[in-house]
């Protein structure tokens, strides 16, 4: 629907308007300090203007003479607004709920709570309301906390609240985060190997905590960003496995690195072919020498 041609409504023209003028704005000269003001301001305008897109989702919904998969508010966002699914589960259980959630909106229109804390009140609400732990009381204790923590950590608060209401769906969820975990394992043209996976909440903490004690810098001339110092650690993880001989034996055999080399490969003279490693393409003869 975007980009049809038609104009848009008088009051959604203002706020094209606006914006415009907000964009071409000058801030030539402006300090960090006005910037970083400058900056806060615009997020709550963008958390005022999801709200206002919360609340025409209710209106779209309230007008639409039948709801069926091609006019649902959520598949209507992703196709015609394309926005992420995520992004119009969010609007769209915001926009079910704002009758309820009177106070958590006066919060958000005084900028003391983002929309995103909003949207994890309203998916709390929908969670516990079957259960009859919704009231007024504990949504201002989830709005006491909302106003001091960032999104990551309020979530965790308001886990707990649909855990306290619901243990055994909550559990039903991990299951099928179980269910879904995968990893996948494939090679480039070059060697390289790509990886690939989702894991659920508790074993994503395992491998989490096992690859964070590895890839800690090794000093002040460590200047490795984060991500080569994680996979430096899957690798010195994999090895320390492999070395203390705790995958269990196939075929009879210890798991193993496979490497065939010629003696000339080993000592690095000139003309020597490359060496083979199981499960990649050939390697250098500096690589045959660092694992020898």
């Amino acid at each position: 629907m975007r980009g049809r041609g038609e104009p848009p409504p008088p009051a959604i023209q203002q706020l094209f308007d606006a914006i415009a003028a907000v964009r071409t704005r000058p801030q030539a000269g402006l300090s960090h300090e006005q910037v970083a003001v400058e900056l806060v301001w615009l997020r709550q305008a963008d958390d005022l203007l999801q709200l206002a897109c919360a609340e025409t989702v209710r209106a779209y919904t309230r007008s639409c003479p039948s709801v069926d998969e091609d006019t649902h508010p959520v598949g209507f966002l992703r196709c015609e607004c394309r926005d992420a699914t995520k992004t119009a589960v969010n609007l769209t259980t915001v926009a079910e709920h704002l009758d309820t959630l009177q106070a958590s909106v006066r919060a958000l229109e005084s900028a003391r709570v983002g929309f995103d804390h909003l949207a994890l009140l309203a998916e709390t609400l929908e969670r516990v309301l079957p259960h009859g732990r919704w009231d007024a009381e504990l949504e201002a204790r989830l709005l006491r906390h909302a106003q001091y923590r960032n999104v990551t950590r309020f979530r965790r608060d308001c886990l707990h609240v649909q855990h306290s209401a619901d243990a055994q769906g909550f559990l039903r969820e991990q299951q099928e985060g179980v269910e879904q975990a995968s990893l996948e394992i494939s090679g480039g043209h070059s060697g390289a190997v790509w990886l690939r996976g989702i894991f659920p909440a508790d074993t994503g903490a395992v491998v989490r905590t096992a690859l964070e004690a590895l890839a800690g810098k090794r000093g002040p001339e460590d200047e490795r960003p984060r991500s080569s110092r994680l996979a430096h650690a899957l690798v010195e993880l994999c090895e320390h496995g492999l070395d203390a001989g705790l995958a269990p034996r196939r075929g009879g055999v210890r798991p193993h690195l496979q490497v065939t080399t010629t003696l000339e490969t080993l000592l690095g003279q000139p003309g020597a072919p490359a060496g083979e490693l199981e499960f990649s393409l050939p390697i250098s003869a500096k690589t045959v020498q660092r694992m020898a």
